[in-house]
């Protein structure tokens, strides 16, 4: 799977909960891109999936070999309180529909670091 065909995935595993990019007065769509967002793209409110655009080796020691794996890093952002429980929710359905690496990391909001509470985990590509 690419990170684009995640994109694909995720956009509809998740639509009911995802906010929405807007660019000035204009909606641009579901608030979920492969890396970064256009800069003048804004989402407030509600999910933000971000799908990184490289993919992250991961070694798999078997036996006697190690099979070298892909995994694409996802985080799910949320930018308002109520979203919070939206992102957990995400995360879940995340995990139960698509094989992760690890498990999931919650990284708390810091509004002095202009940090906003998220999750991030590692989808595999392979």
């Amino acid at each position: 799977m690419t990170p684009e065909q995640l994109e694909e995935r995720l956009t509809t595993l998740l639509s009911d909960l995802l906010g929405k990019y807007t660019e000035g007065s204009y909606d641009r769509g579901p608030a979920v891109t492969v890396g970064e967002p256009p800069k003048t793209y804004r989402c407030t409110s509600g999910l933000e999936v971000r799908v990184e655009a490289a993919t992250e080796m991961n070694a798999e020691h078997l036996h006697q070999l190690t099979v070298l794996g892909e995994d694409i890093p996802v985080r799910v952002i949320a930018h308002d309180r109520e979203s919070v429980s939206k992102a957990a929710t995400a995360v879940r359905r995340i995990t139960g529909a698509l094989p992760t690496s690890d498990s999931p990391r919650f990284i708390p909001a810091n509004e002095t670091h202009e940090i906003l509470a998220q999750y991030t985990l590692r989808v595999r590509s392979k």
